[in-house]
């Protein structure tokens, strides 16, 4: 699935006060792509961040007066303007807000390694001013992109800096778009179509509709601006593909088209699995996902023999370093086994990690003489009838886990029968148990636990060729009310990652599902589920 940009509109400037530092380094925080941003410059020559000719609908006295007279950036100095402060118009908690250079925003950009969108005002800087531009980003060319509705501004621009990209914001027709592509490289250009809504209404250009867009795609990359609502959003993503959108901040990065994260995997730290975090990273990013998350096993009661204490702390360092070292987002979480049965431990390991996500399972049941984990145990040989039990009872457990235990994700419900149907060929249903199952559902939402889709079952060739819980238990959950939806491999090998995510995210979408979920700091964050292109 394409992943859509998100650039800031003036920085995060729902959030925080428009073309400041904070407004900056907030986009940068929450990882924008790019960041729009307007230029204009001081008496003495330097190059300041501010949208208006004038100072006075951004900026107040510092005793938060407003200011009375009209006061034009380009008739004072830099020193003067900083007697102002541009973050009392939009709160008091940005008291003290000043106008910032571009030299300073240069720094930030590199520092974050997100780019610059330099708004079409640029074209009216007098040359010795544009000289001035041109010098200070010699040295963060990949960090700036120059906007201009003039295709000769463009090519005055590209003889001084060839390697710059350029956005263009004037009308969209063919022959405009091949001129500039003789100019640049289609990498090197966006083209921007307004899209209509009510913060667009300003705007004397055409709006978007699919023929323009369909020609932007051919000649350039396309960006459409400006979205400020999530229904905007989604239509701009479904009905015209495009490479970046342009937000003020109530739009946020998660929200992204593009953010597929596998919540359940398995490293060389779970006693099952020898891959290493890199390697899962590796395919994750061959996948296109977003992220994933390092979910290995705490089963304490059958690891007697491993420091498990030990084992887990391995594992959040090597989700740490890998997501140091990767462009992917590496989440460090655990998966706990019969957490009910060991309540101290698991409240200790817990408390020794900082995790994004816990994941809570039930892979064995004191059932009659069987404690070890249901994938040890020979069904065939409990036969169908204690083996009916035993999923009865495994249910029961479910129920205790939830009412009495702390995780986020409820993990490959009916799992018992990828060993009961599958390895063992019996024709166990699970619609039998339909009064615990939705019990177990109600609880969860409730509780505001997630539901994992599972995806092992589908690829590993057990026999059970089923999502974990089954699809009708999926809808079942629906109907109910519940919506915290997370996907899981359940790979232990990188050649798992994401396996059969198609599959689920077609049923997803076909059960009616709007949203699915990743986890960060033990926060669900949604991310909506469109049609993909």
């Amino acid at each position: 699935m394409k992943h859509v940009k998100l650039q800031a509109h003036k920085g995060v400037s729902s959030e925080c006060p428009e073309n400041t530092l904070s407004a900056f380094l907030c986009a940068a925080v929450q990882k924008y792509d790019v960041i729009e941003l307007d230029l204009n410059y001081t008496l003495d020559k330097k190059i300041v961040v501010i949208h208006d000719n004038t100072i006075n609908r951004t900026a107040r006295q510092t005793n938060g007066r407003e200011i009375t007279n009209e006061v034009c950036i380009n008739n004072i100095t830099y020193e003067q303007a900083l007697e102002y402060d541009f973050g009392l118009a939009t709160s008091n908690k940005f008291k003290g807000e000043k106008i910032p250079l571009f030299k300073d925003v240069l720094e930030v950009a590199a520092a974050n390694k997100i780019r610059l969108k330099i708004d079409n005002k640029l074209q009216s800087f007098p040359d010795n001013m544009l000289n001035i531009f041109f010098s200070e980003i010699q040295a963060y060319t990949e960090y700036v992109s120059i906007t201009s509705n003039s295709i000769e501004f463009i090519k005055k621009c590209k003889s001084v800096l060839p390697d710059i990209s350029f956005d263009y914001d004037g009308e969209v027709t063919e022959a405009a778009l091949k001129a500039l592509r003789t100019i640049l490289s289609k990498d090197k250009l966006t083209v921007w179509l307004p899209y209509e809504c009510k913060n667009t209404a300003w705007v004397k250009l055409p709006f978007a509709d699919s023929a323009a867009a369909d020609l932007v795609h051919r000649y350039a990359g396309l960006g459409i601006w400006l979205i400020s609502e999530y229904n905007d959003f989604y239509d701009v993503l479904n009905r015209f593909n495009p490479d970046i959108v342009e937000t003020d901040g109530k739009i946020k990065p998660e929200a992204n088209c593009g953010k597929i994260f596998d919540m359940h995997t398995h490293s060389q730290n779970s006693h099952d699995s020898e891959c290493p975090v890199a390697e899962m990273a590796k395919a994750a990013d061959t996948n296109n996902l977003s992220g994933f998350a390092v979910t290995d096993h705490c089963d304490i009661e059958f690891c007697n023999s491993i420091d498990i204490s030990t084992t887990v702390q391995s594992s959040v360092a090597d989700a740490e370093i890998t997501d140091n070292n990767s462009t992917l987002s590496v989440l460090k979480g655990v998966e706990i086994g019969e957490a009910f049965w060991f309540p101290k431990a698991a409240a200790t390991i817990l408390s020794e990690n900082d995790f994004d996500v816990v994941i809570g399972s039930v892979h064995a049941v004191k059932f009659k003489d069987y404690e070890m984990p249901y994938s040890q145990i020979n069904f065939a040989e409990l036969g169908i009838n204690a083996s009916k039990q035993y999923f009865d009872k495994y249910l029961d457990d479910m129920i205790t886990m939830i009412n009495t235990c702390d995780f986020d994700i409820l993990a490959h419900l009916t799992c018992p029968l990828r060993y009961i149907n599958g390895k063992y060929g019996m024709s166990l249903s699970c619609k039998d148990y339909i009064t615990k199952i939705q019990n177990i559902l109600t609880l969860i939402i409730k509780r505001g636990i997630a539901l994992e889709v599972n995806t092992s079952c589908i690829y590993n060739g057990s026999g059970y060729c089923e999502f974990m819980p089954e699809q009708w238990i999926i809808e079942l959950y629906k109907e109910l009310g519940g919506h915290l939806i997370t996907l899981g491999s359940d790979a232990h090998i990188s050649e798992n990652s994401a396996n059969m995510f198609g599959k689920a995210y077609s049923a997803l979408k076909q059960i009616g599902f709007e949203s699915i979920y990743y986890y960060k700091n033990r926060y669900p964050i949604q991310c909506k589920i469109i049609s993909e292109k």
